[in-house]
C-alpha cells in the first residue's frame, strides 16, 4: 500500500472515531438541562474560622412586639440586590434601607457591611394597618472552624459558575445549542454553538436582547444524569467571601449543577 494511501485511511479513520465519540457525547448530553444548584470547593492553606454569609439557615431570632416569630433566614447576594428573606412577612431590603412586613414597606437603620461580614443586628418601629409595630432582629452566619488542608464545600447562590451565569442549555445538535442566561437580574436567550476539546466545553452565546457574542469554556462531568460545569478561580477571584482572606484557600473551583427538567421540580 502506498504510503498516500496509508494517511488517507489513518484520517478517515480519525474522522469516524471522532463521528462516534460525538455521538455518544450527544446521546448522553442532548436535550434541555436546567441549574438548580452551585457550590465552591477549596483546599485550606491554614487553619482559620470564617462566617459563611451564604448559609440558608442563621441561627437567631426575631422579635415581633416581644414575641419570636417562625422565621428562616437566608442571604441572597447577586449584582443589583441584596436581601433577607426571614419569612414569607418580612425581609430586609439592605441597600435599600427598607423592611418589607406584610407586604409593606418601612424604613430600617441596618448596617449593609455588618450584614456581609455574617452579622444581622437590627429593630425598628412603625405603624401597620393601624397599629404600632416593633421588629427586632439578631441573626449571626453560621461559623466553621477549617483546618489546614482541608477540602471544604462552601454554599453559593444558584449562579455561582464563572463567567455569565448559564439558567438553561438546550443541546439542539452535536453543534447547535440555545438556552438562557444572566445579565445581572435580567434573563436574556441566546443561541450558538459548542464544542468539546480535551474534557472542556465551550459556549458560542449571541444574546437576543443585547446581541451580545460571549464565549465561555468549562470543565465538565455527566454523573448520575446530571450535568456538572466548573471552571477555577484564580486570585482575586478568591475572595469568594469577605470573610474569607484570600491568602487562606487555594484551589478554589466554582460548580454548578443542571438536572433534566421535571425531575424533582
Amino acid at each position: 500500500m502506498k504510503k498516500s494511501n496509508i494517511i488517507v485511511c489513518l484520517f478517515a479513520a480519525l474522522i469516524f472515531t471522532s463521528c462516534i465519540k460525538e455521538s455518544m457525547l450527544m446521546d448522553k448530553i442532548g436535550g434541555e438541562w436546567r441549574s438548580y444548584d452551585s457550590y465552591t470547593t477549596f483546599t485550606a492553606t491554614k487553619d482559620f474560622a470564617f462566617k459563611d454569609t451564604y448559609a440558608s439557615n442563621w441561627p437567631g431570632e426575631l422579635l415581633i412586639n416581644g414575641v419570636p416569630a417562625d422565621n428562616n433566614v437566608g442571604l441572597i447576594r447577586d449584582f443589583s440586590y441584596s436581601g433577607i428573606k426571614i419569612s414569607n412577612e418580612v425581609h430586609i431590603a439592605l441597600r435599600q434601607k427598607k423592611v418589607i412586613y406584610k407586604f409593606k414597606s418601612y424604613d430600617i437603620d441596618v448596617n449593609f457591611d455588618e450584614v456581609y461580614r455574617g452579622t444581622l443586628l437590627a429593630e425598628c418601629s412603625f405603624i401597620h394597618e393601624g397599629e404600632q409595630v416593633n421588629l427586632k432582629f439578631d441573626f449571626t452566619a453560621p461559623e466553621y472552624n477549617v483546618k489546614k488542608g482541608d477540602y471544604f464545600t462552601l454554599s453559593d447562590s444558584p449562579y455561582g459558575v464563572n463567567g455569565l451565569p448559564l439558567i438553561k442549555l438546550n443541546f439542539r445538535s452535536a453543534v447547535k445549542i440555545s438556552g438562557s442566561l444572566l445579565y445581572d437580574d435580567i434573563v436574556d436567550n441566546f443561541h450558538g454553538t459548542w464544542s468539546v476539546n480535551s474534557g472542556r466545553i465551550t459556549f458560542k452565546m449571541n444574546g437576543e436582547m443585547y446581541d451580545n457574542k460571549i464565549r465561555q469554556t468549562y470543565d465538565y462531568k455527566i454523573i448520575g444524569g446530571e450535568l456538572f460545569l466548573s471552571s477555577k478561580g484564580a486570585s482575586p477571584d478568591y475572595n469568594i467571601l469577605s470573610t474569607i482572606p484570600n491568602v487562606n484557600i487555594t484551589d478554589v473551583v466554582h460548580w454548578t449543577k443542571y438536572k433534566r427538567p421535571g425531575l424533582n421540580e
